[in-house]
């Protein structure tokens, strides 16, 4: 029998702080999605930049060093959109337009950890913020809700431990990102 080698359950993350945080708890309260499903644990609310999976301990190094950003800047997600997985039995909430930024950071970091044995995803990376989970069916969802700003600043390797609870998250690495360039965040603004 061949031994699996030890694994850690690894993502990154856009990671709120915690003031960040009770501003989210207080907007999608302030949503009345009702009470179908259950919702995410306030400890739990981020949203996923890249999705390792079970990652041999041998590769976190590698990753926690390719990882680095080089010239990644901080930006503002405006979340102005509500929707619903059907298949996954999610509420979410999203954004109408990605910013540029985020999309590169996207994309570099998963060209990054390439050499680490990551395989990009194929499909187009869509952030979103998953309010309440099991939710049988799809409810009534405001068209147009208020938005939710939410400041960028950093972003982290996260490590998840699946119990009979749910997930358990803590945060194994954060990664500062740069200054904003007002220069391309005005140019790249949607009109």
């Amino acid at each position: 029998m061949v031994e699996r080698p030890p694994t850690q359950r690894l993502f990154f993350a856009l990671w709120p702080s915690d003031a960040q945080r009770q501003t989210m708890v207080d907007w999608i309260d302030a949503l009345g999605l009702g009470q179908q499903g259950r919702p995410v644990s306030e400890q739990n609310l981020h949203i996923t930049l890249v999705f390792l999976g079970d990652t041999p301990l041998d590769r976190v190094d590698c990753i926690i060093s390719r990882a680095a950003p080089s010239n990644a800047a901080s930006f503002v997600l405006r979340f102005d959109r509500l929707g619903y997985f059907r298949r996954a039995q999610v509420l979410w909430a999203g954004v109408s337009h990605l910013p540029p930024v985020l999309a590169r950071l996207h994309h570099e970091l998963e060209q990054a950890l390439v050499p680490c044995g990551y395989r990009p995803e194929p499909r187009e990376f869509t952030p979103h913020l998953t309010l309440r989970r099991k939710v049988a069916r799809k409810p009534e969802l405001p068209a147009d809700p208020s938005p939710l700003l939410w400041p960028i600043d950093q972003f982290c390797l996260v490590s998840s431990m699946l119990t009979p609870a749910g997930a358990e998250y803590s945060v194994v690495k954060r990664y500062p990102l740069g200054a904003p360039n007002t220069d391309r965040m005005t140019a790249e603004s949607p009109t």
